[in-house]
């Protein structure tokens, strides 16, 4: 009797999430432009409010953050660091926010610098290899039995 009554509860479950999933769908289709028949400064108008609308509360919510740590610092160093201590805590703080800040360009250059270098092998490689290589030496990778 219970696996019964789980099952009525899934198949409402499902039905609900069915619904819910039709009706978002047909308000996506409403608000989905015809590319066809606008041009592209009225798919601009219309799409950009909404790309602002999220952009914007993405940096809020990164603003927030930035805020509610600087405060939490901020607490923590006021309420329990002696004078001295504080001075040392926020200056190291400071160094490797700047560490971090100024370095982040650096871990990006250096992978492309890697693979850069590693292409350039590769290719060495193949270059030196396919011309020593003739077709009467090439075995298939695919065996058949």
């Amino acid at each position: 009797m219970s696996g019964m009554v789980i099952l009525a509860r899934l198949s409402s479950i499902y039905s609900v999430c069915s619904e819910s999933a039709g009706v978002a769908g047909k308000a996506f289709l409403l608000l989905l432009p015809s590319s066809s028949s606008r041009s592209s400064d009225e798919l601009e108008l219309q799409w950009f409010p909404t790309f602002e609308f999220w952009s914007g509360l993405k940096m809020s919510v990164l603003l927030v953050r930035v805020f509610a740590l600087f405060a939490s610092i901020a607490f923590v160093s006021l309420r329990f660091l002696d004078s001295h201590t504080r001075q040392l805590s926020i200056g190291y703080i400071s160094v490797f926010s700047l560490i971090f800040m100024f370095a982040s360009p650096v871990f990006i250059i250096v992978p492309n610098g890697i693979g850069t270098i590693l292409g350039v092998v590769q290719l060495a490689l193949y270059y030196h290899y396919s011309s020593k290589c003739d077709e009467s030496s090439r075995e298939s990778l695919l065996v058949y039995a």
